[in-house]
């Protein structure tokens, strides 16, 4: 998600917590917080230290989660990160986005033309193969 869209949702979803909790609350507890990125279908929030993110998973986790959903459209876990843990989680996300994905294949490697035995019951199968395979 770019930044202008996750700052657009993020603004959506500080709306509709504002409805959901009373305004003390809310400038204490909820004001501080930053939105990180969105991957995948987990949101990253920036908190300032441990009783913040400890307080919101306790109280406002379940908030977080329906705001964000109804925002978004789609399920979504909802994450808080120390603001010491964010280059780090930013860095693991950036190497899984570049990451080559891994081909799967039930072929058997050992399986070449090479030490494939041509008889006359498979003469022509393996000249049409090894056609197609060219």
């Amino acid at each position: 998600m770019l930044a202008a869209e996750l700052h657009a949702a993020w603004e959506q979803v500080l709306q509709r917590l504002q409805k959901k909790i009373n305004t003390q609350s809310f400038d204490h507890w909820i004001k501080p917080l930053k939105p990180v990125t969105i991957y995948g279908n987990t949101v990253f929030i920036e908190v300032p230290n441990h009783f913040s993110r400890d307080w919101l998973l306790d109280r406002y986790a379940g908030i977080f989660k329906q705001a964000f959903e109804r925002t978004l459209g789609h399920d979504v876990a909802v994450q808080f990160l120390l603001t010491a843990e964010v280059p780090q989680v930013l860095h693991a996300l950036t190497r899984l986005k570049t990451r080559p994905q891994e081909r799967f294949t039930y072929l058997n490697p050992k399986y070449t033309f090479d030490t494939f035995v041509v008889g006359n019951s498979n003469r022509f199968a393996h000249a049409a193969a090894l056609a197609v395979a060219e």
